[in-house]
């Protein structure tokens, strides 16, 4: 799908969405360049506050809080709900947490840390349960770099995910220089 088409179909459904943040915690931050993401990640909880999304927070358990620049962010929003998880995958608890909380869509928009570990493996979960439609990789939102989880098997997210951007939702964020300090 050309950029043209996948923003016109993002926006059709744009007031029905759930942010979902993967791990952005202190524990992983240290070891890991992801200020770009950070800034990406804080205007995207702007949208959904505006756009009335759903709000994931999911955290890995023992790896401290979710980064003060976040939580800040989502501090106070009714639509936000924690989930914690103690292994690499959390698909299974975001969805617990979607059952929990009926009124948060399942047209998911998925953002974190470690893209080719917990939050890969969160989506490729997320995949396999079948109960979402279409999940939404926000890859300038993702630090290092989306990656599908089974190479063997790509086609189970191939099929169900889309690669998307900040820029196709209209959230325009600077550009950030390695090394940098975060906008947020």
């Amino acid at each position: 799908m050309n950029p043209f088409d996948r923003a016109k179909t993002i926006s059709k459904t744009e007031g029905g969405k759930t942010l979902v943040i993967i791990d952005m915690q202190t524990g992983f931050i240290d070891g890991c360049d992801a200020t770009g993401a950070e800034n990406v990640i804080c205007k995207m909880v702007e949208h959904a506050r505006q756009q009335k999304w759903g709000i994931l927070v999911v955290e890995f358990d023992g790896y401290g809080d979710t980064i003060d620049s976040i939580a800040q962010a989502v501090g106070g929003y009714e639509m936000a709900h924690d989930v914690v998880k103690d292994h690499m995958g959390g698909g299974e608890e975001v969805m617990e947490c979607l059952n929990r909380h009926p009124e948060l869509p399942r047209d998911l928009v998925v953002c974190g840390i470690f893209g080719e570990q917990c939050v890969s493996r969160t989506i490729y979960e997320l995949c396999l349960m079948q109960e979402i439609p279409v999940i939404d990789v926000l890859e300038d939102g993702i630090a290092p770099e989306y990656a599908t989880w089974d190479a063997n098997n790509s086609s189970t997210e191939e099929e169900n995910t889309r690669l998307v951007s900040s820029s196709d939702f209209g959230v325009e964020v600077p550009a950030v220089e390695y090394g940098q300090p975060s906008l947020a």
